[in-house]
């Protein structure tokens, strides 16, 4: 059997859209089925970490007193610091922009795509904002988890130095796309932080947009 000719035996319309969503890095669909996404974190605002301190309470909070964004390497998870009875607690947020899921879309599978450095086992929990077009942060106040969707995961991160997967997160990004609000082209955020206590630094190490070595970080969603 012949091989199928590209440029006749698929239609003009279909060429061009296969050939648009490999140049942004997304794959698309040959028709009637399943599309497959991946959005790539494109700014340094859009990654950092909210942190706050703590003393003789080990319990992970629930609003911050600083953020950071930028740069190439960051921490989620906390650190002990003895000397002082101080914990840090560093809760990661990555924000993708142009999000080109249709409004009333079913989300069948999600996951996020990060580049860790190596290290001990660390288990998180990831949220996402429960808002229609999510803003660049600008304060501390918006790492509240008042601002998380009520959907999340569970992300049990292996020791390796690689880029790893996260679980499935499609009930986070339903919530999102199945707002009032919602629309294709809008921004998701994400946060990945410590919902136990831990008496000793617990954490983990990934790259950042800046990092010259590592992986940006990406969302990958399947939809219809």
């Amino acid at each position: 059997m012949s091989k199928p000719d590209f440029t006749s035996d698929y239609s003009p319309s279909f060429v061009s859209d296969f050939v648009s969503g490999l140049k942004r890095g997304r794959a698309v669909d040959g028709g009637g089925g399943a599309t497959t996404s991946t959005f790539t974190v494109a700014a340094s605002g859009d990654n950092g970490n909210f942190y706050t301190d703590q003393y003789y309470d080990a319990t992970p909070p629930t609003s911050y007193s600083n953020y950071t964004y930028g740069g190439s390497i960051y921490s989620i998870g906390v650190s002990f610091y003895s000397s002082s009875n101080k914990y840090r607690f560093r809760n990661t947020f990555l924000r993708f922009t142009d999000v080109t899921i249709p409004a009333g879309s079913t989300i069948s599978a999600a996951k996020l795509k990060v580049d860790f450095l190596s290290g001990a086992e660390r288990t998180f929990q990831i949220n996402g904002y429960d808002a229609d077009n999510v803003s660049q942060p600008s304060s501390a106040s918006d790492g509240n988890h008042s601002n998380h969707t009520s959907a999340n995961a569970s992300w049990t991160v292996p020791a390796s130095a690689a880029v790893h997967d996260s679980p499935d997160i499609k009930t986070i990004i339903q919530e999102i796309v199945d707002r009032a609000g919602w629309a294709s082209g809008n921004a998701m955020m994400f946060s990945i932080w410590l919902n136990a206590s831990e008496y000793s630094t617990y954490s983990r190490n990934l790259y950042f947009i800046d990092a010259t070595h590592g992986t940006d970080p990406q969302l990958e969603v399947t939809y219809s």
